[in-house]
């Protein structure tokens, strides 16, 4: 359709992953998560199910050669890098300057593209795929009315996205390597500037995020800043809030104690569910 492509890839400097399966022994446990590892030169996924641990070594080729990623890559998997087969893929980072053109819409894919820190891919298809459904011309006649809204509202949602990807980098303090020192030195736009701005003053909250079109709210942006120690102000709380506060930290500590004391292990739980699944 001769849409230009909007590279982001000055912003998010991560631009290649690899991508291996690795099977599960009868001995392993299962974490009952997700983890997201930071190395030297970006991060690593590890996915654990049933059978296998689904991984990922996503970096940047401008701070580290392949073959040092794959020796990376290993080490962190504890097998010899010979014995490595990985997928490799490149990741072009940004989105289409429209989403819909005349009678084509692009979903998924091809509408953009950004690194799965926050697994945003299957979230952005599904939040366009569902706007799409809503405002979908029964005539020919009406497609430039929808399109034009449309291409509006989902160019928010990809900057709002890339604006949340990127704090993760901007906020970090590490120094033990060029790639680190580089993202936090990335352009970033004038609303992601405000925002940081104003968080340093207070904590976030639902007013800073005036749009029902904001995929990553207050609550995304507190696990993160306070995640990475970013300092706010403390907001001034009375003697009543202050004792509010510490029943409800008293409280989520015994829950946490009584779920490590009654849940049972992640893999047994899986196991028991397959048995009754099956029957």
């Amino acid at each position: 359709m001769g849409v230009p492509f909007l590279s982001m890839s000055d912003k998010i400097l991560t631009d290649k992953v690899l991508v291996q399966q690795v099977p599960l022994e009868e001995a392993d446990n299962i974490k009952p998560y997700t983890s997201a590892i930071a190395h030297k030169v970006g991060w690593i996924w590890d996915i654990p199910l049933t059978t296998r641990r689904g991984t990922g070594f996503v970096y940047s080729s401008q701070h580290m050669t392949e073959q040092e990623a794959l020796k990376s890559y290993s080490e962190y998997l504890k097998v010899p890098v010979e014995s490595l087969s990985p997928r490799k893929l490149d990741m072009k980072i940004g989105y289409r300057e429209q989403f819909w053109k005349n009678n084509c819409v692009g979903l998924g894919l091809a509408q953009g593209f950004v690194e799965p820190l926050e697994a945003t891919s299957i979230l952005i298809t599904d939040f366009s795929a569902e706007m799409l459904a809503k405002n979908f011309p029964r005539e020919r006649r009406e497609i430039n009315s929808f399109l034009t809204y449309y291409n509006r509202v989902v160019k928010y949602v990809w900057d709002q996205t890339i604006d949340f990807i990127q704090l993760h980098y901007l906020l970090s303090d590490r120094q033990d390597s060029k790639f680190w020192t580089d993202v936090r030195i990335t352009p970033i736009r004038c609303e992601l500037k405000e925002r940081l701005e104003i968080f340093s003053l207070k904590p976030p909250s639902q007013f800073d995020f005036f749009s029902r079109f904001d995929l990553f709210d207050h609550k995304n942006y507190l696990y993160v800043l306070y995640g990475m120690k970013y300092l706010t102000k403390t907001p001034l709380l009375s003697e009543i809030e202050k004792k509010v506060s510490a029943q409800y930290f008293e409280q989520n500590n015994m829950l946490i104690y009584l779920a490590k004391e009654q849940l049972m292990d992640h893999k047994q739980w899986l196991q028991e569910l397959k048995s009754v699944m099956q029957k």
